[in-house]
């Protein structure tokens, strides 16, 4: 019984969800940046299938983009780059290669260790990814590795 009630259930189209992805498909035909592309379409479909109202709107995409992350993130990316750009970066890397030159694949564990520190003073492994990947391509480089 309730398998033939499951059977019987059908979720029915329309513009509402067509609309907003033939817009989506020729938004990005015409060559429109993809962000462009992404936020038309969700505003189409959110006007089409009146899900919010069109007055709240503004203040839905603002609660949406109102998040620390997005502001600290870029913060710490920046806090790393100051410590790229005034040589400390490449202190923590001559220190963490001392430690670990001795064993097997010894720089990479470096870029871990350097990883750890950078972490510890920013808090975000997207900041210490950012710094020590641009350090240790560059070290890499010196040590006559191919750039590619």
């Amino acid at each position: 019984m309730l398998f033939q009630q499951l059977q019987e259930q059908t979720v029915e189209l329309g513009w509402s969800f067509y609309g907003p992805v033939l817009l989506f498909v020729a938004l990005c035909a015409l060559g429109v940046p993809v962000w462009a592309v992404i936020g038309a379409s969700a505003a189409a479909l959110i006007w089409w299938s009146g899900a919010v109202p069109m007055s709240l709107l503004g203040e839905s995409l603002f609660s949406g983009i109102d998040a620390f992350a997005l502001t600290a993130v870029p913060l710490f990316i920046l806090t790393g780059d100051v410590l790229v750009r005034t040589g400390l970066s490449r202190k923590f890397l001559d220190v963490a290669e001392a430690l670990t030159s001795w064993g097997k694949g010894g720089f990479g564990s470096a870029t871990v260790l350097v990883c750890g520190m950078f972490a510890a003073i920013s808090g975000s492994d997207a900041a210490g990814a950012a710094a020590v990947g641009r350090m240790t391509i560059a070290r890499l480089v010196e040590a006559g590795y191919p750039r590619p």
